[in-house]
């Protein structure tokens, strides 16, 4: 019955809403709907209560619609649960509302029969009310008010309704809503005719000829429409709305496309974006309201632009019409003008002519006089100069005569042979081809100038290939009429330049004959048409000196004839003139008064002529314009309704890809932007901070959109965009700040601009009716606006100020339906804007003045455009209310007016363009430091992929580079920065090279200039002054110039020119400045990973390296297309040749590798089995970043030594060495708002360098409380009790810390000290937040020069639990990594320092040994026991941190320094026992005082004694060593023992920590593994998948690329599925039929593993089905698809596979997964069908060997009776090397291999531990081992029992996780290792066993690369 148009459907937001009232509609149901804008209990029970009451008492149906747009808080929806689950919620009602409604139904109650009791009457009405008002809840899925959210907070109310899924709205509907918003709107279809005619609107020829143009120079406006146009495609108005609305569904689709394959990951990113480090983007959901904005922004901009078109055109056409009744009115008064002006002008001419000729014959009368005497004395001269120049020209023409002759000789020697020979080279040398280039340019056809003549060497083998000919053409040369041009420009070919000598034949004839004798040729003719142009001037003088002789005899002969003549004629002439000059004065006179009123006529309609032919133009371009509006105003629509949130590529491909119209051109982004926006607006964008186009179009998005924006905001740079642009007049109001409600209702009274920050995940439920537009009507038209439970009246809808939206996080999620409401716009800044950007701070830093005359002109330019319409506007207005008035003196004015406004405008254009030049200029210097800026800082952007905390403020950077860029120009222009500038503001050319400020040689090298400096400015001056030496050293030798080139890219060096040498210079200066400022937040560890990618970044960007290069080099080779590997390399790896065959697929200058490899096969193994390969020669003498990648593909592990050497190579020294702990530099970035982050390592104590910062900044430590770092508190006057200013710590582990660090923040801001806040990560999410908000109100009361500062430290060692702080307060915030010591030196230093003077005073007061020989027996320690005590403790303590970074196991905890110093401060008082006991009681109580919490294990409580057993003992006499390279010696001071310690050597390696020489081969693992996780981290690991046109093959950046990618990937699943196993259980029959009860523990285990086998299998196979299908076009491609398509890309295992797989120790190749895949699953059946444990058990082929371990104890429980609890399992080594030798299993316990050792070598031979060789892996094959069950309590207790000879060892699951502290999965399992070295050897060195997960594990030793 009833309908719903698309009307109605466009007044909805969302199509569910639309729906349901819809249904309601149907139902005949009155709608109601919750008051928005109130919240709370008591708001919903006055909202409810009033629809209850009347549904339950008059029984009316009631539709209620709520949804997440309304105030439904977590209490609401609660009692929403008890409304839908039993219909009766408790307190809605009032008890005297509820007696009334009984009274009100007790009558109905009675008449159903019921007893009217209170109960059963309000369980009626309970019951009507719930039949007649329903519920229906608008939810989305997704966010905090969805679908998954409310099941899990209000379970009730999802179990109580019926859930409907509403799909978006299909294409039929998107179209026909289409249709019917835009039948009202006028089109107009290409191609069609307008209505007024084009040949009444013309300009004709100009009536007039006295008007001041010439009928030649008028504009021919007459011709109609170009041929083109005529013959255009004629499409009528329906067709092209039916276009437009396909158009605007098929726009929908694309962007809803793109916006799932951006959430799947195959959006656009790193791998597919044509742009480099591209940001992708933001998460966005395409929803109805944008498909609805769409519609509207295209009918507003299609509306306002046809009005403004159609206004234009139709004053243009009013304006030409009166131009045209002008001329016709002007016609007549010139013809009446005319008329008398005839006569007058005959007379006129007649006197003119009669005066004319009688003057003229006086004149000539008396010329004739003089010359005749003249030219007799003229005659005799010329024949002297005649005779003299003769002379001068024959010896002229002699002295060019040998250069002739030398020319000839050149081409005798010349012969068709060397022509031929100088043909073949394909290659020459630039000498040659400078020579055939000057042979060309003087051979070129006559006419031909000399620029356009092609002298490439392609041309020169045209000509040499008709070696006869050439000669010819040489010989025949016409050499006396060279052009000079062509000579000149042969001249300067040969000449001599900066790098290369002039060529002559000498030099060129070792390279080639025949350009030898060309050479000489060309020098020759040179030559010759010097000579022959020196002599031309003197033949051309005598040929004019005979001329003139005989003119001037001729002269003298007429001369006397017609002075006779002229006589005679001048008396007829007077008389008459006389006669004339009386009737011209008369008609003159009645003349002028008609000349004066049509000139001013003439004036007007003159300069209206050339102005009516530009309308005329502009007529014709508006109308073109006009039928193309619908094209532009829809690109525009679809870019501000979609855009928003979608990268910068993403917006150009959908623009040109996706988007445009098959009858309407495509549109570029330059384009829609000046259709949203406008020139005007974009200037001014730019002037308040705008520079990029991306921001640009940002902006031209907020300020069209018709839904208030979402600003993603990281880096403020809207913010600062929104506060330059509204100034103070921008309210920014906290979404949960205190008051924040009020704040804004009175932002919207006042119509202010509004930013409202913080909505990180939604908008608060007060702000939703805001901006969800909830606004209800009222009388009177005005609407209401419910907002903090008050009315906020408004005149219309749009009656409140801009509102805008920011959330500072960079990567925010938000739902649907925020998104359908709020326009998300991603302001965050790309690598191409920040290029840009920096090229403009860069510009205003160098070039001030510039900057502002380029604004300046660029303002003006606008003013006069403007100026210029505005008077052309009066003009045509006057024009068309002219009425024929020729004679007005305004219209005249005016009419003159434009011309010179137009004037004004072209010579404000060419100032603005000659500015752009200059700038361009200067921004060509400044490129290449920009651009690494830009890397730079988009590298820090993503660093937060790595560690949470590595965030970074942009305007924090930008100050860095201000700082750089100040220092440069101080250090390299000491003069200019102390004068200043010129005018221009460009950098002098003059300035001195190669000087400091002193004037004085520079002779520091940029690798010793940096690191030790103290701040960013230090910093910036010592690599400027170094660089300034390096550019003067490259000007002084050219060959050292073109040796030194652009070693990311490959490219030779620039020219030395001193523009390059100042961008140079920049860019070495300001990317030192910049990578310190980064790499000052990053441990040590990960500095040189950043580096690396910095620099593979750069060569990147400057097309050295391929995008796909720099993949395979990060993520590993794919696994694409491969060869099969020859049986000659089988000592190379798989997973090696498979990256070498990758590698040459990728990089074109690696194209024969894999054939190099083949060929020279055993010189590539000697590189490959060299320890040092990356100092290795490679074959062919590759080198630089191709030897890098060499080293990645194929000897993982030296990838970090060849990183840093290649980082050195690159970048300098300086990047590769180890930065300052330089903590005064980053607090000179801090400020009152910008804290100082300290990102503490495991062991690291900042506060006494934080002290001392204070003390040298003038600070004194205030201790509040105690002691720094105890319990601190605000008294009364503690702060700053001494007048002074303080340093307060408030550590936030303490108790109320949160309320101490408050009144510590208010009191140190008040009083302008500094406050430290420890572990900050350790407090609340609420106070922290609110922590951020304080200093964003510190930042604004705070005044300028406050010494106000914030320190806050946070450990990071949990880094994989996220942030704990808010990421705008980390962002924010200046960070500087805090790490302990990392070696030894300096781990031992800090050690030595907790050593205070009363520890030392209380050693020093014991008593001395007494001599040998006295025979007393000394009891008790001695000072020299007491000092050796503190060292070996400080050593003890300094060994354990420095064995870290080893990774070596075992070692993951350090004990308390302070707790074993204690210990050996109470032990100096035993004096009263021996010796020896004094000694071992120490070791014992610091052991004791070590364990507890500072050790997880056992295990590291074991490697503590021993190295207390190693390091703490009576034998440590005097002199002996401690270590390789440090001794305890007797000294008589703790600060010569601090100077022996600083003299030892700061280089560690593992014999000096007590480990294995092998142990560096796992630190170099390490660390590869660590450059290689941070820049997986960095960069988007997906490929180039499926994405959202895979089933076409077609994809945004390359339909080639993702083509290739499916057929690849088909072919590799076709593979995996060949070699796959079937999806069959593998679990026994007769135990299936058993009750897991009555099952044994082993097979229990048995089940579980075939369980998670057959989960593991089936899983492999339905996501290669679910692939397959999409990839045939069954499915859609979702996320899981896409990164099964990327793991198969690259041969690796799918995480979904992983999860459900057995454990490992990292990512693994596909076939050796799968070969395990099948081995498990036999080793599984071989056990299923035996139904016991086989005779040797894979251990590691187990998915959970605990589990089995577990259940061998829980066996032999049951069979000994001996408790669970008392049992413990051992594994002893067997006499069996491999399984085939184990002939029956054991007695007790089971058989197992698949072990490895890790930090020894096993003897196999000898059957004992032996230490393992300086090289290669740290893991060596164990043979057949045997568990078994140990009465041991715990492990300790296994331990102690291991017999003597036997080193006990943990067990682990898998190997040591690369690059991380952490150890693999412990077992409960200890195995008994025999060995003749003492255990404490083994437990030093950290040997470990563990669980090898490959089958057959075997390897030769000389394998170094890992097989992932």
């Amino acid at each position: 019955g009833h309908t719903v148009g698309g009307e109605q459907w466009a007044r909805l937001r969302n199509g569910r809403r639309a729906l349901r009232r819809l249904k309601a509609l149907i139902r005949r149901r009155r709608e109601a709907k919750l008051s928005t804008g109130d919240s709370g209990l008591a708001a919903f029970s006055r909202a409810v209560a009033p629809l209850v009451e009347a549904a339950g008492l008059s029984g009316r149906a009631t539709f209620w619609l709520a949804g997440a747009s309304e105030s439904l808080d977590l209490p609401t929806l609660v009692r929403l649960g008890e409304w839908v689950s039993h219909g009766d919620v408790d307190g809605l009602f009032s008890s005297e509302v509820v007696g009334r409604i009984v009274e009100r139904v007790r009558p109905q109650v009675r008449s159903a029969g019921l007893i009217d009791s209170h109960d059963s009457c309000w369980d009626f009405f309970v019951a009507r009310a719930r039949e007649n008002l329903h519920l229906a809840l608008c939810l989305s899925p997704e966010g905090e008010t969805g679908l998954r959210s409310l099941s899990r907070s209000v379970p009730a109310l999802v179990s109580g309704c019926a859930v409907h899924w509403f799909r978006p709205w299909p294409r039929e509907a998107l179209v026909e809503v289409a249709h019917t918003l835009l039948r009202d709107t006028p089109l107009r279809s290409v191609g069609a005719s307008e209505t007024d005619s084009d040949d009444e609107d013309e300009v004709g020829e100009s009536p007039m000829s006295r008007s001041g143009c010439s009928s030649e120079t008028l504009v021919d406006a007459s011709d109609d429409e170009t041929v083109e146009e005529k013959v255009e495609h004629k499409t009528d108005t329906a067709t092209l709305r039916d276009s437009l609305a396909h158009h605007f569904a098929r726009v929908h689709a694309s962007a809803d496309a793109l916006a799932r394959a951006t959430h799947s990951g195959a959006g656009c990113n790193a791998a597919t974006c044509r742009r480099p480090m591209c940001r992708g983007g933001v998460r966005a959901y395409v929803t109805a309201g944008a498909y609805l904005d769409m519609l509207s922004t295209f009918r507003t901009l299609l509306d306002t632009r046809d009005a403004v078109c159609t206004a234009s055109l139709r004053s243009l056409r009013s304006g030409l019409a009166a131009y045209r009744r002008m001329c016709c009115a002007l016609d007549e008064q010139c013809e009446l003008e005319r008329a008398g002006e005839a006569a007058a002008a005959h007379k006129r001419a007649e006197a003119d002519e009669l005066l004319s000729l009688l003057g003229r014959d006086s004149l000539l009368a008396e010329k004739l006089r003089v010359a005749n005497s003249e030219e007799s004395e003229r005659l005799a001269e010329l024949e002297e100069e005649a005779a003299v120049i003769t002379q001068d020209l024959q010896a002229a023409l002699m002295a060019a005569r040998p250069a002739l002759d030398a020319a000839d000789a050149a081409l005798k020697t010349l012969d068709r042979a060397a022509l031929t020979k100088l043909r073949a080279t394909s290659a020459p040398a630039a000498e040659i081809g400078q020579v055939m280039s000057a042979v060309l340019c003087l051979t070129s056809r006559r006419g031909t100038r000399a620029q356009s003549i092609d002298t490439s060497w392609a041309e020169a083998r045209v000509a040499l290939a008709d070696p006869d000919r050439l000669l010819r053409l040489l010989a025949d040369l016409d050499k006396d009429r060279l052009p000079a041009e062509r000579v000149e420009w042969a001249r300067r070919l040969c000449a001599a330049t900066d790098s290369a000598a002039e060529l002559t034949s000498e030099r060129l004839l070792p390279l080639s004959h025949g350009a030898a004798a060309l050479c000489e040729w060309v020098l020759a003719v040179c030559a010759y048409h010097d000579a022959h142009v020196e002599a031309e001037p003197r033949r051309l003088d005598l040929e004019a000196a005979r001329a003139s002789l005989e003119e001037v005899a001729r002269r003298n002969r007429v001369t006397c004839d017609r002075l006779d003549v002229l006589d005679r004629r001048k008396t007829a002439l007077q008389e008459r003139l006389a006669t004339a000059t009386a009737e011209k004065a008369s008609f003159e006179e009645a003349c002028a008064t008609r000349a004066a009123q049509v000139r001013r006529a003439q004036r007007l309609v003159a300069s209206l002529y050339v102005e009516g032919g530009r309308w005329t133009a502009t007529r014709r371009k508006l109308k073109r314009e006009r039928r193309q509006l619908a094209a532009g105003a829809a690109a525009a629509a679809a870019f501000a309704a979609y855009a928003g949130p979608l990268c910068a590529t993403s917006r150009a491909d959908l623009l040109s890809g996706a988007w445009p119209l098959d009858i309407f051109p495509r549109a570029a982004t330059t384009e829609v932007v000046s259709i949203l926006s406008g020139p005007t607006r974009q200037i001014a964008w730019r002037s308040e901070g705008l520079i990029d186009s991306r921001s640009l179009e940002n902006a031209a998005i907020a300020e069209r959109s018709p839904r208030y924006p979402l600003l993603v905001d990281p880096h403020l740079q809207a913010t600062a965009w929104l506060a330059a642009r509204h100034r103070s007049c921008l309210v920014r109001v906290a979404q949960d700040g205190v008051g924040a409600v009020h704040r804004i209702r009175a932002a919207l009274e006042a119509r202010s601009p509004l930013l409202i920050e913080g909505v990180d995940t939604e908008p608060s439920v007060e702000l939703m009716p805001l901006l969800y537009r909830h606004h209800t009507p009222r009388r009177g038209g005005r609407l209401v606006l419910r907002l903090g439970g008050a009315d906020l009246a408004l005149s219309d809808a749009a009656a409140v100020g801009p509102v805008f939206l920011r959330t500072q996080q960079s990567d925010p999620h938000f739902a649907p339906g925020v998104q359908s409401h709020l326009a998300l716009i991603d302001f965050a800044v790309d690598e191409h804007g920040l290029e840009a950007q920096f090229l403009e701070s860069l510009l205003a830093a160098q070039a001030a003045p510039l900057a502002s005359r380029r604004a300046h002109l660029e303002s003006e330019l606008l003013h006069r455009e403007e100026e210029h319409r505005q008077l052309e506007g009066r003009l045509l207005e006057s024009l068309a209310s002219a009425d024929g008035a020729l004679l007005d003196d305004e219209l005249v004015a005016r009419a003159e007016a434009v011309p010179a406004a137009k004037a004004k405008l072209e010579a404000a254009a060419g100032a603005a363009r000659d500015a752009e030049a200059e700038v361009a200029a200067i921004h060509d210097v400044n490129r290449t430091a920009a651009r690494r800026v830009a890397i730079t800082f988009s590298l820090m952007a993503e660093m937060h992929r790595v560690c949470p905390y590595y965030l970074f403020a942009l305007d924090a950077f930008r100050s860095v580079v201000d700082s750089s860029v100040a220092a440069w120009q101080r250090q390299s222009y000491p003069s200019e920065s102390r004068e200043g500038k010129d005018s221009k503001g460009s950098v002098p050319d003059g300035a001195k090279v190669g000087r400091n400020s002193q004037g004085e040689d520079s002779t520091r090298s940029v690798e010793d200039s940096a690191p030790g400096a103290s701040t960013v400015a230090d910093a910036a001056e010592e690599g400027a002054r170094a660089e300034d030496v390096s550019a003067r050293e490259e000007c002084d030798d050219a060959g050292k110039q073109r040796a030194r080139g652009d070693k990311l890219g490959g490219a030779s060096g620039a020219s030395c020119t001193m523009g390059h040498r100042r961008g140079r210079s920049l860019c070495e200066c300001v990317g030192w400045a910049t990578y310190a400022f980064a790499a000052a937040a990053l441990p040590e560890q990960q500095r040189l990973a950043f580096a690396a990618h910095l620099a593979l970044r750069l060569a990147s960007a400057a097309g050295g390296l391929t995008r796909e290069a720099l993949e395979d080099f990060v993520l590993g080779p794919r696994a694409l297309a491969t060869e099969p590997q020859p049986e000659a390399l089988a000592w190379l790896p798989e997973a090696a040749w498979l990256a070498v065959q990758r590698l040459a697929q990728s990089m074109a200058t690696l194209r024969d590798l894999p054939r190099r490899v083949c060929e020279e096969t055993d010189a590539w193994r000697d590189w490959f089995e060299t320890e040092e390969a990356e100092m290795a020669a490679l074959p062919h003498g590759i080198c630089n970043l191709e030897a890098l990648l060499i080293v990645r593909a194929m000897r993982l592990d030296r990838l970090a030594p060849a990183t840093r050497a290649w980082v050195e190579e690159v970048l300098g020294q300086r990047y590769a060495a180890p930065l300052p702990d330089d903590l005064e530099a980053q607090l000179a970035h801090a400020s009152p708002a910008a804290p100082l982050l300290l990102l503490l390592s495991p062991g690291a104590d900042p506060l006494p360098a934080v002290a001392a910062c204070a003390t040298r900044a003038s600070f004194r430590q205030n201790e509040l409380g105690g002691e720094i770092g105890g319990q601190l508190g605000i008294g009364e006057g503690g702060m700053g009790a001494s007048g002074g200013t303080s340093l307060h710590v408030v550590s936030l582990l303490q108790p109320d810390a949160e309320a101490a660090a408050e009144r510590a923040l208010n009191a140190t801001h008040a009083a302008g000290n500094w406050l430290y806040l420890q572990h900050a990560d350790r407090g609340s999410v609420r106070w922290l937040q609110s922590l951020e908000r304080q200093l964003a109100t510190i930042q604004a009361q705070t005044s300028e020069g406050s010494q106000f500062r914030l320190i806050i430290s946070v450990e990071v060692e949990h880094r994989s639990k996220g942030c704990a702080l808010p990421e705008a307060l980390v962002r924010r915030s200046v960070k500087i990594a805090v790490e302990p010591p990392g070696s030894l030196r300096g781990a031992m230093l800090r050690a030595w320092r907790t050593v205070d003077d009363e520890l030392w005073g209380a050693a020093e007061a014991l008593h001395e040994p007494l001599a040998p020989g006295l025979g007393l027996a000394s009891s008790g320690p001695s000072a020299t026991d007491a000092k050796a005590a503190f060292f070996g403790l400080c050593h003890v303590h300094s060994i354990a941190l420095a064995r870290r970074r080893y990774c070596a196991l075992g070692a993951s905890h350090a004990a308390d320094l302070a707790a074993s110093l204690g210990v050996a401060a109470r032990a100096l008082s035993w004096t009263q026992v021996p010796a020896a006991v004094w000694w071992s009681d120490l070791r014992r109580n610091a052991g004791a005082a070590a364990f507890g919490s500072h050790f997880g294990n056992v295990w590291d409580k074991r490697l503590h004694v021993a190295l207390l057993e190693a390091y703490v003992h009576e034998a440590l006499p005097d002199g002996q060593q401690v270590s390789r390279r440090l001794e305890f010696l007797e000294l008589p001071s703790r600060d010569a023992y601090t100077r022996h310690i600083e003299a030892s050597p700061s280089d560690d390696i593992p014999s000096d920590l007590g480990l294995l020489p092998r142990a560096q081969s796992a630190l170099e693992e390490s660390r590869a593994d660590e450059l290689l996780r941070f820049g997986a981290a960095v960069m988007s690991t997906s490929r180039v998948g499926l994405g959202p046109f895979g089933r076409s093959g077609r994809r945004s950046c390359s339909g080639t690329a993702a083509a290739e990618t499916v057929e690849a990937v088909r072919l590799v699943l076709d593979k995996v599925r060949d070699a796959l196993p079937h999806a069959t259980t593998v679990r026994p029959k007769a135990l299936q039929r058993r009750l897991r009860t009555d099952l044994s523990p082993l097979e229990v285990v048995l089940m579980q593993e075939c369980d998670r086998m057959e989960a593991l299998v089936t899983e492999v196979h339905a996501s290669l089905a679910r692939l397959d299908e999409s990839m045939r076009g069954g499915a859609p491609v979702d996320e899981g698809a896409d990164t099964l398509v990327g793991a198969l890309q690259r041969g690796l295992v799918p995480a979904s596979w992983t999860e459900l797989a057995w454990p490992s120790a990292g990512p693994q190749p596909l076939g050796r997964w799968l070969l395990g895949l099948y081995t498990r699953r036999a080793h599984l059946e071989e056990w299923a069908a035996q139904g016991v444990p086989p005779t040797v058990t894979w251990l590691g082929g187990l998915f959970r060997p605990q589990a089995f371990v577990f259940a061998l104890l829980a066996e032999t429980s049951r069979r000994t009776g001996t408790p669970l609890e008392s049992l413990s399992a051992v594994a002893e080594v067997t006499g069996y090397d491999s399984a085939e030798q184990v002939g029956a299993p054991p007695e007790n316990g089971v058989y197992v291999h698949g072990a490895a050792l890790e930090g020894a070598n096993w003897d196999a031979s000898a059957g004992k531990l032996a230490e393992a060789p300086s090289g290669g892996r740290c893991a060596t094959r164990l043979p057949v081992m045997h568990i078994r069950a140990l009465e041991a309590v715990t492990t300790a207790d296994t331990i102690a029992a291991a017999p003597y000879g036997v080193y006990a060892s943990p067990v682990y699951a898998t190997g040591p996780a690369s690059g991380a502290e952490r150890r693999g999965e412990e077992l409960p399992l200890t195995a008994w290792l025999p060995s003749e070295a003492p255990p404490s050897l083994w437990v030093v060195s950290g040997a470990a066993v563990r669980l090898d997960g490959e089958c057959g594990w075997q390897r030769r030793a000389t394998q170094h690369t890992t097989t992932g």
